[in-house]
């Protein structure tokens, strides 16, 4: 099987190390000689390690990507655990990743910062024109109208805290090509019917899953499959969620 693997082309071994965590896509490097560069030239960062010490983990974060600078980056994935969040710098952060996205062939960005950050779409993540996945998830949001991302096919906002409830209209509105859409446990948004004329359709719409008085009825009617995050009040002081299912 290994000799199998080390026969295939150089660019097909990276493509498969692209799957990878980044730790274990570096760490091929000791098989062998030809094993040794071929890190380097993967398209994906992935970062995840909740049991790495916080410093070592963002000079892990700088040491791989510092060694990638002329490769194009495809796909960023960074995920930091609610223990190295507590000792992490925010904008130590947000530096990395700027630094990511600067060459502009991002076009999968998965980040989950456990609250850590403050992204503003319109600046953050000013380069990303190329983005076809954008998934968010444990940090806050900012947004001007300056930004466009027209090839996105798949946002999931989770666990967003939105600095002003307007900016979901905006950034909806950034990303009209959306197939793929999810906003679930979303602070500081509430919309009631007055505002429906101020969301524009999303025409490709296929997947929709999002909390109750979000995001208007109206601008997802369209899709096939539509799920729905519904607050339950149980007991006078307790409440649950329940989710519900369907296809349209």
């Amino acid at each position: 099987m290994t000799d199998r693997i080390s026969s295939l082309p150089d660019e097909m071994l990276c493509h498969i190390l692209s799957f990878l965590p980044s730790k274990l896509s570096v760490s091929t490097s000791i098989l062998s000689k030809r094993w040794k560069p071929l890190w380097r030239s993967v398209p994906a960062l992935d970062f995840y390690d909740p049991r790495e010490r916080p410093d070592l983990f963002l000079y892990m974060c700088m040491y791989v990507f510092s060694y990638m600078l002329r490769q194009p980056i495809q796909r960023l994935h960074l995920r930091i655990s609610p223990f190295q969040q507590r000792q992490l710098d925010g904008e130590e952060i947000l530096s990395f990743v700027r630094d990511v996205v600067f060459g502009g062939t991002v076009q999968h960005l998965d980040l989950h910062l456990n609250f850590s950050s403050c992204i503003d779409m319109s600046s953050d993540l000013l380069w990303c024109k190329n983005l076809r996945l954008l998934k968010l998830n444990k940090l806050t949001l900012t947004f001007c109208y300056s930004a466009e991302f027209p090839l996105i096919k798949v946002l999931h906002l989770r666990n967003i805290q939105i600095l002003d409830g307007n900016h979901l209209q905006q950034i909806l509105s950034a990303c009209p090509n959306v197939e793929d859409l999810k906003i679930l446990n979303i602070d500081n948004v509430f919309v009631d019917y007055e505002d429906v004329n101020q969301f524009k359709r999303l025409p490709n719409l296929l997947r929709a899953d999002i909390d109750e008085n979000v995001v208007p009825l109206e601008v997802v009617g369209n899709v096939q499959f539509l799920g729905i995050k519904i607050k339950v009040l149980s007991y006078p002081i307790y409440g649950k969620s329940n989710f519900y299912f369907f296809k349209l």
